[in-house]
């Protein structure tokens, strides 16, 4: 895992869908090492088991998309919406979504798995590694683009943070 920057980050649906349904309160924990995660309100639309009440209390902080952005083939509004934000504000892209996640590279934008920022988290202490595995774990349950390799590959590096923590 490269080194990533602390910034401001923005997080596609497809993220926020996976913590509600595994953790909400990774939700905040996200806001907090962040120091803030922008949500367009595009995006929020999209994830109907949270409402933008929650969204806040959880730390998120809702922007308004405009209403006209460049088309990108490929994308959705909401995803094209998280490219435009991405690239002129310079923030973190927290995505699953491949094809939003190679814009952003090809645009120099950072770019953050949502497993990912799970590992970011255990080691900034702000989570603890077993609850990380358990979210990750009905992340994959829920979400079947989380393939069993995907989780496999995550708990491997997840594990060989704890054995090096655990070597004097």
């Amino acid at each position: 895992m490269s080194a990533i920057h602390r910034k401001a980050a923005i997080c596609d649906a497809n993220v926020l869908i996976d913590y509600v349904k595994a953790d909400e309160a990774v939700l905040a924990m996200l806001a907090g090492y962040w120091g803030i995660v922008f949500v367009p309100d595009v995006v929020l639309s999209e994830v109907q088991q949270l409402s933008a009440n929650r969204a806040r209390s959880l730390g998120l902080t809702i922007i308004e998309t405009p209403l006209s952005m460049a088309d990108v083939a490929g994308l959705s509004f909401p995803d094209r919406a998280c490219l435009y934000f991405a690239t002129r504000e310079g923030w973190v892209c927290i995505a699953n979504d491949r094809r939003l996640r190679n814009e952003c590279k090809s645009r120099g934008i950072q770019t953050v798995w949502g497993l990912e920022m799970l590992l970011l988290l255990v080691q900034s202490d702000t989570l603890a590694e077993p609850r990380a595995r358990r979210v990750a774990m009905k992340i994959h349950a829920e979400n079947p683009q989380i393939t069993r390799k995907v989780l496999d590959d995550f708990i491997g590096k997840l594990d060989q943070r704890t054995r090096s923590r655990k070597q004097p």
